[in-house]
């Protein structure tokens, strides 16, 4: 496949989410959140996210400065489908590049939820 095709793939992919991303930040009184367009590269969802430090994330109730991350795609049948989760660094404010999927195609036809909240231990 030449450059030009893989480019027309990427934007048809990434068009079904534009716009579709929203933000559940439980911890918004400790940490601003921002996200940006959710895009397509080598056949992987991602979505651009800035961190803003407002005040510890102790201060929110949480017992470590790492921060939990789900994204989730929201059916039209209204279940959710866990994309990928993980965890930040909340002491390092900035942008990032979240990995949505692996597989574009699971997100399709979906709303893209990104939950952020205290990391718990196990």
């Amino acid at each position: 496949m030449d450059a030009k095709a893989l480019l027309l793939g990427s934007l048809c992919l990434a068009a079904p989410f534009a716009d579709a991303a929203t933000l559940d930040n439980a911890l918004s009184a400790c940490l601003a959140a921002r996200l940006g367009a959710p895009h397509t590269a080598e056949g992987q969802l991602h979505l651009p996210l800035t961190l803003e430090a407002r005040r510890s994330t102790g201060e929110c109730g949480c017992t470590s400065a790492l921060v939990r991350y789900r994204l989730l795609a929201m059916h039209a049948n209204a279940k959710a489908q866990v994309l990928q989760e993980g965890l930040l660094d909340g002491r390092y404010e900035g942008a990032r590049t979240l990995t949505l999927a692996a597989d574009a195609q699971l997100a399709a036809d979906s709303t893209l939820v990104v939950r952020l909240g205290c990391a718990v231990a196990e």
